[in-house]
């Protein structure tokens, strides 16, 4: 458990001389004392959360252990491909696509840059964080692995359901009404191979969608926009339940709906820090400050507030489709701790 340095005993806001009455001194070192101890009360129970979320974690890999593990740290890397590395602070996060990922490249990139960060390339920040937050330059594929083990480990996750919902609002939906995507479908449809990335966007579900943008390009009548039970019928059609550890059924994903322990290596790697969207602020309110990074509030408490239009959205579909989507996301449900509460 973290202490308090006793050096923090006497370092109050307010300076304390001996001119001060005896018993106005004797008050202020008082409030700070009791300031202090909240601040400790405080880091225990953000300490226990955390601790808990492991528990949770390890006992979920396992359960899993044949599926959820690519078979060691070894293996692991390579499918993990989502590592972002600050060497100054031993630090290590995995990124989740549709998981703040976004706001962790800022955050990251500010600290890699020491708060210089140019504001103009921030919309290309996802690909300027691949470059530069990586491993030391000339480490042996030992060193490497050495410090991928003995480095701290965060992981954000979320509710699985509610990443799906979030995926289709943005990746489906307004890849439709995208102008850029518009000009990009002919192009998209004509480059695209079942191994090609993209071919998730082409699909029976998805034809949907080029259909529904092409009409719209050309300013034709518009039949109705892809919905999200023909989203959740193309999950179904396309995964091969159970989900295994495997690059077969990496590949077989898109990034924006892969699971998360196909993602990160989750029962492969030791992740100390668990962060969760639902708790987005507090976790990293406390979490940054570790690795001298500079919080910043975010609006994602609108996470919470939008779990009402999660809902929503899940009842357009039979049960028996949830039932079948659970199926697919079952391991990151039972790692995480979530439940189908609302869904279901």
């Amino acid at each position: 458990m973290n202490s308090i340095p006793p050096e923090r005993i006497f370092d109050i806001k307010m300076k304390i001389t001996d001119a001060w009455p005896v018993q106005t001194r004797l008050n202020l070192m008082q409030n700070n004392m009791k300031e202090l101890q909240t601040e400790s009360a405080g880091i225990v129970e953000h300490e226990k959360m955390f601790a808990e979320r492991r528990k949770q974690l390890q006992q979920g890999c396992d359960k899993y252990r044949n599926q959820a593990s690519y078979g060691g740290v070894q293996e692991a890397i390579i499918r993990v491909t989502q590592m972002r590395w600050i060497n100054r602070e031993n630090l290590i996060v995995c990124l989740l696509a549709k998981v703040g990922s976004s706001s962790w490249c800022h955050y990251l990139l500010s600290h890699h840059y020491n708060g210089t960060y140019p504001s103009q390339i921030r919309k290309n920040s996802h690909a300027l964080a691949r470059d530069v937050l990586v491993p030391q330059p000339g480490l042996t594929g030992e060193e490497m692995l050495q410090q991928l083990t003995s480095f701290t480990k965060v992981l954000t996750v979320r509710h699985p359901f509610a990443r799906l919902v979030s995926a289709f609002q943005s990746k489906v939906v307004a890849w439709a009404e995208s102008e850029e995507m518009l000009q990009q479908l002919t192009s998209f449809t004509k480059i695209l191979t079942v191994r090609h990335p993209f071919a998730r966007l082409v699909s029976a579900f998805q034809s949907k969608v080029v259909a529904w943008a092409e009409r719209k390009r050309n300013k034709l009548p518009l039949p109705p926009k892809p919905l999200f039970k023909d989203f959740a019928e193309y999950l179904i059609e396309t995964a091969k339940v159970p989900i295994m550890a495997v690059p077969e059924a990496y590949d077989s994903f898109n990034n924006h709906w892969r699971p998360f322990f196909l993602v990160c290596g989750v029962c492969d790697l030791s992740y100390e820090y668990i962060v969760k969207m639902e708790t987005w602020s507090d976790d990293l309110r406390y979490l940054l400050p570790k690795f001298h990074i500079e919080f910043e509030d975010q609006s994602y408490g609108d996470i919470l507030n939008s779990t009402a239009i999660y809902f929503e959205y899940f009842k357009t579909l039979p049960e028996s489709l949830i039932l079948q989507l659970y199926e697919i996301y079952k391991i990151d449900f039972e790692l995480f701790g979530y439940s189908m509460d609302g869904y279901l």
